[in-house]
């Protein structure tokens, strides 16, 4: 099976949702392709993680107004997991259209504010470019927050991350 194949074609986003729930009736009626797509690039260096994110979107809200909030009830959002393939706990970054973010350190039996109170926000880096139909969202994670708990961030050390967009 091909990693395709785990892709669900049939996502409907932004003003298209509405008259797709009112004429869907067949199963062939959901099998068509995003309305809305994202497409995703990653690299990295020694010192951070780069992501850039190109999203289709006919009607980018936001309601956010403030950093270290649960940005994905809010509006559009972008929210990342990365975890290490040796551990369980995990990162959760998320970012809004208007510059908002927030970052969580989930410790394998619940969620924390990342970092701990009194300490200082992770400086990672988000920058936004609205346009006519388009959010594109520009990420860069210095590996230092990871290397804050204990991880090495090298070569031999596997890595997953998982991205939800939530329109």
């Amino acid at each position: 099976v091909s990693a395709a194949e785990f892709v669900r074609p049939q996502l409907v986003c932004g003003k298209g949702a509405e008259n797709f729930r009112k004429i869907a009736k067949l199963p062939e009626d959901f099998n068509r392709k995003p309305i809305e797509s994202t497409t995703v690039k990653a690299s990295y260096d020694k010192s951070c993680l780069y992501l850039q994110f190109v999203m289709e979107d006919d009607d980018t809200i936001t309601e956010a107004e403030k950093n270290q909030s649960q940005l994905r009830t809010q509006g559009d959002a972008l929210q990342l997991f990365f975890k290490s393939e040796k551990d369980t706990f995990l990162w959760e970054f998320q970012f809004s259209p208007n510059g908002k973010k927030s970052c969580f350190f989930h410790y394998g039996a619940g969620r924390m504010f990342y970092p701990e109170p009194e300490s200082a926000f992770p400086d990672f880096k988000v920058v936004n470019k609205l346009a006519k139909g388009k959010w594109n969202v520009d990420v860069t994670i210095p590996l230092s927050i990871f290397r804050e708990k204990g991880f090495k961030f090298t070569k031999d050390e596997k890595w997953t991350f998982m991205f939800v967009r939530h329109n």
